[in-house]
């Protein structure tokens, strides 16, 4: 009579039955496998993150593009309005922070860049919004406003280089180009 075979079940020598779990069986490839696995996962991670970086600097590009189209039709106050959302979207972006402040200048609406005492952004939201103002100030040839939110942006963000430029350029028209020099 033939015995039954059961999944998982193993006779050894002496007749007793041992149970084993489910699964491979262990080899000597297990570690090999795991480090291939872990290669091919880390790879994934690092083409998605590659092709997140190449898809939100198309839509940086595509949102300068339409701003500045705004801009060389003269639609200020929509551009005004786009290099804002642009700046939402994209926090840090220098050429929409320079765009903004161009617009506002020009507009004569510096006032509206700078963060009041009731605002409540902190960090590097209130240091762009600084930044803007303080460009913004420097544009109207307004230099002791130009300064102060120049100055607060550094202070709040001091790897701002475009905030340090202007802070610089800002000192040297007032007559003070050592004070630029050390900004």
């Amino acid at each position: 009579m033939e015995r039954p075979t059961i999944p998982n079940l193993r006779v050894c020598a002496s007749g007793q039955s041992i149970h084993r779990k489910a699964g491979p069986i262990p080899t000597k490839r297990g570690p090999q496998r795991l480090a291939i696995v872990l290669a091919v996962a880390s790879l994934a991670r690092v083409i998605g993150a590659r092709q997140d970086r190449a898809a939100r600097f198309r839509d940086e590009q595509t949102g300068l593009a339409e701003v500045r189209a705004l801009d060389r039709a003269g639609k200020r106050d929509q551009a005004v309005v786009q290099w804002s959302l642009l700046l939402r979207q994209f926090p840090g972006m220098p050429d929409a922070q320079l765009g903004l402040a161009n617009d506002l200048a020009l507009l004569d609406r510096c006032e509206a860049a700078a963060p009041g005492p009731s605002d409540s952004p902190t960090g590097s939201a209130r240091g762009e919004q600084e930044a803007v103002a303080g460009i913004c100030y420097y544009r109207r040839n307004d230099l002791r406003a130009a300064i102060k939110h120049l100055h607060a942006t550094v202070k709040q963000a001091p790897d701002d280089r475009q905030a340090a430029i202007f802070l610089g350029r800002a000192y040297a028209s007032s007559g003070r180009p050592e004070e630029g020099i050390r900004a």
